[in-house]
């Protein structure tokens, strides 16, 4: 653990008002005081005061920031620099920085290897521990110089110097000095109020904290939880033949409209909805996970304290799903402004119900995204046309998503000719220039596959980007308040790092479904998304399962047993608890489907209960134990060695 000297010094309160700067309030003078100084100073000092409040202010609005500058990064006017209070904490000198987005952005990272550095430190003693914090110093200095302007970087040092030598800034000395004390660099991070990495959404809303180099989730009350929950607690598992007259004498009849549909308003499904939040906290879990009905009332869990997934899915991007439940049959074009525009409105008004909840989770969109031409739930053996890029470049005219092609074939390929000829366009002769691509409405295979794919991957890139960006943008435009999970991603095969270089940029939290034991192999996968992301990751699907009585196939990583089921669902949470950057997981499923019901896969549901709510209790009591120490477990994540399953699919 890297420590270091500061010297705190007792200096009086300001008595002039802070203005406010980029959203930051600067410190503030008490009251009194202000009083004071409007009552009792004579009329000369009050003017002279005047004068200098306005004098500093057109200082500071007068700080120039150079355009000329070829890397874009803020200039610091060196005689304003000089007269400006040097900074006492680390706060307050990182602020002084005035970075810009990109080298926050980048700056973010090397804070990142300085947690993971500290945690190893720990780990060492004497001359080993010595050398790896000099290499360790070596290499951070490099890295931050290169982030960094000349008066930046001479900001930064010579405020760590004085925190090296113990020496207090010149404008705030006093000759009482308090004693010194040490800063753990581990607690106290360099960037706190600032655009604070160690905080991700609002608090007084559910948000994620990072304390101690662990994330975790935070309610709107300040108490960190483990969102642990149960998929499917749809319509197919409760009301399938064998169990939905047992149901409805449950929950009453107005469940269903007299045309035989849910009544999603109706009373009926609130008590529904009831049962379904007993079940969960009887249990230890706690949140309405994401595979729920879209249509289901779920601003109700607020009433019922049951956090939930707030489901905003205007489009299909799921490969089954799109050219089935699409109107049109196909991939949405994310660059058509009368999308962009749709989806403003369906967000405005999704967000209108959610937007003051204090249990929603977050917003998530799609299932199983095809953001690859490997995630179309499929074999690809040779080349063939992504359908999300196909839909989109077969528009005829210069739409803004085949200018994105256009681009695309712009940076691959010398000429508009070659281009035509390698997709084997019929109309090649005639395509003189770019532009020429746009009344193309058939692209042939590419004569070589391997660039075929290549130009795909970079198209597929720019999808993905303006589908994430437009969802983001109108969700902060309508909801400030609450964090974006983004779609449920596919990492059974796992994606390409360009994706999550993508989502990354627009997402909160990354929600991944991935099925397996929790393995070496397992948690490593884990690990190289957080290190692209910098995310927290929660598991939002993911089961083991039994089979039972009743069932012809099931669903999820297979045990022999229910004892067996509860005992891997102990293992994993235990397991991905034992990771700083994993917030919680939700399990697959709620009620199991007996023969007769089958989802998309044509399999039966696992469950802890069985379709007539009875629990299954060799695997849930082992599962209820499991959740009600997730919260321990994680406050020590990290600390364990012994945490994986000894099984393997």
């Amino acid at each position: 653990m890297i420590e270091m000297e500061r010297v705190e010094t007792n200096s009086r309160a300001s008595t002039l008002a802070r203005p406010k700067f980029l959203g930051q309030e600067f410190p503030s003078y008490s009251e009194s005081q202000g009083n004071m100084l409007h009552d009792n100073l004579a009329p000369r000092l009050r003017l002279v005061t005047i004068r200098c409040l306005v004098a500093c202010a057109l200082a500071f609005a007068a700080l120039p920031v150079s355009a000329m500058q070829k890397d874009a990064r803020p200039a610091l006017d060196r005689k304003s620099a000089a007269d400006t209070t040097v900074p006492s904490t680390p706060a307050e000198m990182f602020k002084s920085l005035n970075l810009t987005a990109e080298q926050k952005a980048q700056f973010e990272p090397v804070e990142e290897e300085r947690r993971a550095a500290e945690a190893g430190f720990k780990k060492l003693n004497g001359e080993d521990l010595r050398k790896a914090q000099n290499d360790f110093r070596k290499d951070r200095r490099k890295k931050i110089r290169e982030i960094f302007t000349d008066q930046q970087w001479s900001n930064w040092t010579t405020f760590w110097n004085r925190q090296r030598t113990g020496v207090a800034s010149k404008a705030k000395a006093q000759p009482a000095a308090t004693p010194a004390r040490k800063i753990d660099l581990s607690k106290n991070p360099i960037i706190q109020s600032l655009d604070n990495p160690d905080l991700i959404g609002r608090k007084g809303f559910v948000h994620v904290e990072r304390r101690d180099g662990i994330w975790f989730m935070v309610n709107a009350d300040g108490v960190r939880f483990v969102p642990t929950g149960m998929n499917h607690v749809g319509h197919m598992h409760r009301f399938a033949p064998y169990n939905r007259e047992f149901w409805l004498k449950q929950f009453g009849s107005d469940v269903f409209t007299s045309s035989g549909r849910i009544d999603w308003k109706g009373p009926g499904v609130k008590r529904w909805l009831e049962r379904i939040a007993k079940d969960h906290k009887d249990n230890g879990f706690n949140t309405l996970a994401f595979h729920h009905p879209l249509f289901m009332p779920t601003e109700y869990c607020n009433e019922l304290e049951l956090y939930y997934f707030g489901k905003m899915k205007m489009s299909h991007v799921n490969a089954k799903r799109a050219p089935k439940m699409s109107p049109d049959g196909k991939y949405p074009d994310v660059f058509s402004p009368a999308w962009i525009q749709k989806l403003d409105t369906y967000t405005k008004n999704y967000t209108a119900r959610h937007k003051d909840a204090k249990y929603l989770l977050g917003y998530s969109f799609e299932d199983l995204p095809a953001y690859t031409i490997h995630h179309l739930e499929k074999r690809i053996t040779e080349f063939e046309h992504h359908p999300w890029v196909i839909d989109i470049i077969s528009k005829p005219g210069l739409t803004r998503g085949k200018q994105a092609w256009i681009d695309v074939l712009r940076q691959q390929y010398d000429s508009p000719a070659k281009a035509a000829e390698m997709y084997e366009l019929s109309v090649s002769a005639e395509i003189s220039d770019w532009d020429g691509f746009g009344e193309v409405t058939q692209w042939g295979l590419p004569k070589d596959s391997k660039q075929g794919f290549a130009d795909q991957s970079m198209m597929n890139a720019r999808i993905v980007e303006a589908y994430l960006k437009a969802h983001h943008d109108a969700i902060r435009r309508h909801d400030p308040n609450h964090l974006i999970l983004g779609d449920m991603i596919q990492n059974q095969r796992p994606q390409p790092d360009w994706v999550w270089n993508i989502v990354r940029k627009y997402v909160d939290v990354i929600v991944i479904q991935d099925y397996d034991f929790f393995t070496p192999e397992h948690a490593e996968k884990l690990r190289h998304i957080h290190s692209i992301t910098h995310k927290p990751i929660i598991n939002g699907d993911h089961s083991y399962g039994v089979l039972r009585p009743n069932m012809k196939a099931v669903k999820g990583v297979k045990v022999e047993s229910a004892e067996a089921k509860g005992r891997e669902y102990a293992t994993y949470l235990r397991g991905v608890m034992n990771l700083p950057f994993v917030v919680g997981w939700q399990t697959c499923g709620y009620l199991e489907t007996w023969e007769g019901t089958a989802d998309a896969t044509g399999k039966q549901q696992t469950g802890f209960f069985d379709p007539f709510g009875n629990p299954i209790r060799e695997a849930l009591l082992q599962a209820k134990a499991a959740n009600e120490q997730a919260v321990h477990w994680h406050e020590q994540a990290g600390a364990s060695d012994n945490v994986y399953s000894k099984r393997r699919k």
